[in-house]
């Protein structure tokens, strides 16, 4: 049963989460932020992504402002640097509105600027436990100082000696110190839970029921083929509230260029992006005003609330990123992931997916991107000054039959989307020697391939015709048979060349 004092504090830990962007704590969190708030030891088994972090920051943040005159309140041991960074931005998100003293230790140089750092008091301290040992051996840290002392634990560490460096870092601990054992398995915390007293051990499937957020990934043949399939994603799923993540300024303006000419609702959120110009997008996002939000900022998942999908156009580095943002959006967004990757990048995607569910889903549908295109169409009528329209409209009425104008605007339609197809999977690119000189057109190439290599038309990509030669894009499975059986062969009375087409350098 709760005093009303220990649930005062409870609805301040669940507070202070929401007030950092998270709208609602994870069950996990639901377990060990009331069992660290009451100072009891806890062992707790469950892998990044399920909100340890914030679980046990949160507590620590809230014991560091009831007692300004500790130092250090809490102290955070991690084995890997990573986690060192990871956490650290945790606790920057979680802090920026709080009056606490914080500092994160490095794992290689800038010791003496640590040590005068640490002369002013940090309230809660983290790093590896190699550097503070170092500052331990140096009498700049003091350890029997700390109210808290958390361990994060990676299974990985085991063969550094991590557990050896714990042992000596809880051996210099006071005897009332609470500590708290963070792990992806629990066979590497059994050394260490000795240094407990009688924790509360907590494994991820108490306190929460796994709850994977639906993440697909779509497969592109090279970077132009991920930017078309991005613009097509965007308008076969006609969705608001999206942002999408560019590793680099560079690959996130090379994506601009495409999304621009579909979807003028956009806004980029870059690393100089003041805060009075980022509060306005996300007020105009909240309101649908902006639909699409792009940016190279891992944290805007965080900032910004009502994100309904979440695509990565690039991979984020290095992959606790991933981790992270994925985190934040499957447990505090509710929202949909989806991730396109090229045959470059599917080697990172497969260490990613090992602690991702992640489905591969088909490429959009042509007839889901042709109704996004004509929504999209219609949106951008409402934008457009109605005077300008209103002078084509009378152009229209004036040189064209009204038999007529639905024809028309199928041809504008069509000559917008350029040939859109409907294959998928791998492709290659093929040259032939013939093109539009010889009134050839897009839809005659695909029929021609088609019949004369007996397949259907998922297995023609793209057709492109130039004035005196085309590109066709066929199936990899098929293109050394193309090539082989219709190079030398008769085309309306014309012996044509077909063979691989050269890459641009």
């Amino acid at each position: 049963m709760f005093t009303p004092s220990r649930q005062h504090r409870e609805n301040e830990a669940f507070s202070l989460l929401k007030k950092a962007g998270y709208d609602s704590p994870t069950r996990l969190q639901q377990t060990v932020i009331p069992i660290m708030l009451r100072g009891r030891d806890i062992a707790v088994v469950a892998r990044s992504g399920e909100g340890r972090t914030a679980g046990f920051l949160v507590p620590l943040i809230l014991g560091a402002m009831e007692s300004p005159r500790q130092s250090p309140y809490g102290l955070v041991v991690c084995s890997l640097p990573e986690d060192v960074g990871r956490t650290a931005a945790q606790l920057t998100r979680l802090t920026s509105r709080q009056p606490v003293r914080v500092l994160r230790l490095g794992n290689t140089g800038q010791l003496k600027k640590e040590v005068k750092q640490l002369q002013k008091n940090p309230q809660l301290i983290m790093g590896t436990a190699g550097r503070i040992i170092d500052h331990v051996r140096r009498n700049t840290i003091r350890i029997k100082h700390a109210r808290w002392i958390i361990i994060m634990f990676e299974p990985s560490a085991r063969l550094q000696g991590f557990d050896k460096d714990v042992e000596f870092i809880l051996s210099k601990a006071a005897k009332r110190a609470s500590k708290g054992l963070f792990s992806s398995e629990k066979e590497v915390m059994e050394s260490l839970l000795p240094f407990l007293r009688r924790p509360r051990i907590i494994a991820s499937a108490d306190s929460t029921e796994k709850e994977e957020p639906l993440h697909s990934v779509l497969s592109a043949r090279d970077e132009a083929h991920k930017r078309k399939l991005l613009v097509d994603l965007i308008l076969a799923k006609d969705i608001t509230h999206t942002v999408i993540y560019c590793r680099t300024m560079a690959v996130l303006k090379s994506a601009e260029k495409h999304i621009a000419r579909e979807i003028p609702s956009y806004a980029i959120v870059g690393p100089r992006t003041s805060r009075q110009r980022l509060d306005h997008i996300i007020k105009e996002f909240e309101k649908g005003g902006i639909r699409y939000i792009l940016t190279v900022r891992p944290d805007i998942a965080a900032s910004i609330p009502g994100i309904r999908e979440f695509i990565f156009y690039s991979l984020p580095a290095p992959s606790e990123t991933f981790n992270e943002i994925c985190s934040d959006i499957s447990h505090y967004r509710k929202a949909h992931i989806t991730t396109l990757f090229t045959n470059r990048e599917s080697a990172d995607l497969c260490t990613l997916q090992e602690n991702h569910a992640m489905k591969k889903e088909h490429h959009p549908e042509q007839n889901e991107i042709i109704k996004g295109k004509l929504k999209a169409i219609l949106h951008r009528i409402h934008e457009t000054d109605p005077d300008e329209l209103q002078r084509f409209k009378k152009l229209i009425k004036k040189h064209i039959p009204i038999t007529r104008r639905a024809y028309v605007g199928a041809l504008l339609l069509k000559e917008s989307l350029g040939n859109v197809s409907a294959a998928s999977g791998p492709m290659q690119t093929l040259f032939v020697n013939i093109g539009k000189n010889r009134r050839v057109f897009p839809k005659d190439l695909s029929r021609f391939f088609c019949k004369t290599l007996n397949v259907g038309p998922n297995e023609i990509g793209a057709v492109r015709v130039l004035d005196n030669y085309s590109f066709v894009e066929v199936s990899e499975a098929i293109a050394g048979e193309a090539v082989k059986k219709m190079d030398g062969t008769d085309y309306r009375g014309r012996t044509i060349v077909v063979n691989f087409a050269k890459k641009k350098d």
